[in-house]
């Protein structure tokens, strides 16, 4: 028993330890505002996480992305303290990030339960998180923290590998976010009590339909909030047999989404 449980601490040692320790990193992805020109400059803090933290120089191989869906690969060139720049070998056009985007629209849970949740819906290729304000919600986050959100979106793009970047949009009422989503879009809203599954639904759309599903606070919507979804033409849909937390439910649809994507 002793050994088997170092075994697993040992493991689980390695995983904790920083990207930076692990031996055959990737090629090291950095955003930045404009890929245009065959020279890139990197500067503010992409420049000081690339020169001071994971130590790399003139000659380095590395990858810039827009967050927009444009990529250029290339290597470092010319250093100085506080920036670098990166000459340009190849560029991969911009392209859809997907055929088919989510966005999700949600109730803000507490504390860095909300963090958890930026960064997992990142990670799972979310299109964008509108923060609703709900009748019972409890946090209205301000713009200072969706601006801190947003760089946690980019660092989670970064690690995901991917060339756009979930966008955080400003907070919005239940109310007047719904009566702008457009009219070819698929409308869904979690409720406990649905008889149809996300992915059921999902699966009675055309592969081209975007989505957008809105999650209710602690307590979920209230009954005016849920007739509201429903004059829509939201279409209410259940994420599984449990009562979930708000994070939960915003990151199981999010997963649901991606894996239903042909």
């Amino acid at each position: 028993m002793d050994v088997h449980w170092k075994a697993i601490t040992g493991a689980l040692l390695v995983s904790n330890r920083p990207a930076e320790e692990h031996v055959g990193m990737s090629i090291r992805r950095f955003l930045v505002s404009d890929l245009t020109g065959d020279r890139i400059q990197v500067t503010g803090g992409e420049a000081a996480h690339a020169l001071k933290v994971l130590r790399l120089s003139k000659g380095d191989p590395v990858i810039l992305f827009d967050g927009r869906g444009a990529e250029a690969e290339g290597t470092i060139g010319a250093v100085d303290r506080e920036a670098f720049e990166v000459e340009v070998s190849m560029r991969r056009a911009k392209s859809p990030r997907m055929t088919r985007e989510l966005t999700i629209a949600a109730a803000i849970p507490k504390g860095e339960r909300a963090d958890w949740m930026i960064e997992k819906c990142a990670e799972l290729g979310v299109a964008r998180l509108v923060p609703l304000v709900c009748e019972r919600s409890q946090v209205k986050p301000g713009e200072a923290k969706l601006e801190r959100w947003r760089r946690k979106a980019a660092e989670a793009a970064k690690q995901s590998r991917q060339a756009s970047m979930m966008d955080i949009k400003a907070l919005q009422p239940l109310g007047e976010y719904i009566a702008s989503v457009a009219a070819d879009s698929g409308l869904l809203f979690g409720d406990g009590n649905a008889s149809q599954s996300m992915q059921e639904a999902i699966a009675d759309r055309s592969a081209g339909t975007n989505w957008v599903i809105c999650i209710g606070p602690e307590g979920g919507f209230t009954e005016e909030e849920r007739k509201t979804l429903c004059a829509r033409g939201a279409q209410p849909v259940s994420l599984g047999p449990t009562i979930l937390r708000v994070e939960t439910a915003v990151v199981a649809a999010a997963a649901v989404w991606a894996c239903s994507h042909p």
